[in-house]
């Protein structure tokens, strides 16, 4: 009478498709979770370089106030499922008096985020900088 079942091989075979359809369809999956923060992040950083041209236009300067206070931008966190993942912030080294650069990093889920930081610059242009882990993606893929 012959024995019933699978052998080391077939199985061996079978764990080797599944994992290689893994390995394919894992970076299809963050790459769509990923799309409606990225989303979130270019709306907030349009938002802000909204606000900043009110704030140029009242005080003369992306740097400071007229009391000398600088400027808080009113979006600073995206957040998916309550966790941080885009922290928004105006670029300190890059922004002079007429010029500014706005930041959207990728923190905690989306660190490593392909398209990695979103950048806003003061003429209205858009950049995606690569993160140390990834590299960079153009801008139309990148933003929505």
């Amino acid at each position: 009478m012959k024995e019933r079942g699978f052998t080391l091989f077939e199985l061996l075979v079978t764990l080797a498709i599944i994992l290689l359809l893994f390995l394919f369809a894992l970076p299809n999956y963050r790459d769509v979770m990923a799309k409606p923060a990225r989303a979130q992040a270019s709306v907030a950083l349009m938002s802000n370089a909204l606000w900043l041209a009110r704030f140029y236009n009242q005080n003369g300067s992306y740097l400071y106030d007229r009391k000398g206070n600088p400027p808080q931008l009113p979006y600073t966190d995206i957040k998916d499922n309550n966790q941080i993942v885009y922290t928004i912030s105006l670029d300190r080294q890059a922004t002079t008096q007429h010029r500014y650069n706005l930041i959207a990093q990728p923190v905690n889920a989306l660190r490593a985020d392909r398209c990695g930081r979103y950048v806003i610059l003061d003429d209205g242009s858009r950049r995606n900088s690569a993160t140390l882990d990834t590299q960079s993606f153009d801008v139309v893929r990148c933003w929505p």
